[in-house]
């Protein structure tokens, strides 16, 4: 499995005073407990919306000693399907819903289909929505896929 890259409390720190939280309370944040830093982290941003900002998500990754995935993948170019955050090497889509995402059923027909295709093509496609990363165990979840997949590709390749 590939590593996360580790993140120290300096650069925790300088990536909450890029968001505006003042110099003194993004130290402690980034040296305190996830659930401080994700509570500044929040607040500096106004949404809690990993899928909507890198800073977030890869800081939650670190947290959880998961690697950070890349963002807003393309897994089907004809479809323009877009994963909110995609291991490649493990081929596992993480999707970040919530019913502001699906105001119409045309919405979330959609990602039905997206989902399905993504399975398909060999992806574990895996829902959340932002409550759920943080209440839980998301990341537990997350690990256990990216184990499997590793597993499986061993088992293809001998």
């Amino acid at each position: 499995m590939s590593t996360a890259p580790q993140l120290s409390p300096e650069a925790v720190a300088q990536a909450l005073t890029t968001l505006g939280v003042p110099a003194d309370k993004a130290a402690a944040a980034a040296a305190g407990p996830v659930a401080r830093r994700t509570a500044v982290i929040v607040k500096a941003i106004g949404v809690p919306l990993p899928h909507q900002n890198p800073v977030v998500m890869a800081a939650w990754c670190e947290t959880h000693g998961l690697p950070v995935p890349v963002a807003e993948y393309v897994f089907a170019p004809p479809r323009h399907y877009m994963a909110d955050w995609c291991w490649l090497a493990e081929r596992v889509i993480l999707e970040i819903d919530g019913w502001r995402d699906h105001s119409s059923r045309k919405g979330w027909l959609r990602d039905q289909a997206k989902g399905n295709l993504a399975q398909v093509r060999g992806f574990v496609f895996l829902r959340t929505t932002v409550k759920q990363l943080y209440t839980a165990p998301t990341a537990y979840v997350i690990r256990e896929a990216l184990a499997l997949q590793l597993l499986r590709a061993e088992r293809r390749t001998s």
